[in-house]
């Protein structure tokens, strides 16, 4: 709604390779800013908070889910243990989060923001409505990382990618 003040304001089109190269360019300025929160998110913590809340409640899971929420919680796990770097991120990083004008680009709705894993806005940002296919996952890394990733960077990226997928599949259920 505050784009109706912004002159020349649009939507953020994840087929539009401009708009993408300034967002990676834009989360990147971010998490190199050296900014501190004294807030930490962690997206499968939090999924695993509202599970709680949804159990208490005897909100009827769909019939698979244990299956899909083990192969997360392994995931998390597995992220865990790789050391993704602890930056300030915007955590909520996705199209309607980012008001794109004529003199650039905008990030508003800060309320998820903390030190978070680096790949949680990354995660955000694919798994929040791009339509992306794997391949095209993978793609955007270059843009963010200014070179090709390493083999470990695409799969820890990808991970949260699932991981935060699943944060706002449980948040949607809640």
């Amino acid at each position: 709604k505050i784009s109706r003040f912004i002159p020349g304001c649009r939507s953020f089109d994840y087929d539009n390779e401009n708009d993408v190269l300034e967002a990676m360019g834009l989360i990147r300025t971010l998490h190199q800013s050296g900014a501190v929160s004294p807030w930490s998110y962690d997206p499968y913590k939090e999924s695993k908070e509202l599970l709680r809340l949804l159990k208490k409640a005897s909100y009827p899971l769909p019939g698979d889910f244990d299956v899909l929420s083990s192969v997360i919680q392994r995931l998390a796990h597995l992220s865990s243990l790789e050391g993704g770097k602890q930056v300030l991120c915007h955590n909520d990083f996705y199209g309607p989060n980012l008001l794109v004008h004529d003199e650039g680009m905008e990030l508003i709705d800060w309320e998820y923001s903390a030190m978070s894993d680096y790949a949680c806005d990354i995660g955000n940002f694919v798994a929040q409505g791009s339509g992306y296919s794997v391949e095209r996952a993978i793609a955007i890394l270059p843009l963010y990382f200014e070179r090709n990733p390493t083999d470990l960077e695409i799969r820890h990226c990808l991970s949260y990618i699932a991981i935060v997928g699943f944060y706002w599949y449980v948040w949607a259920m809640y």
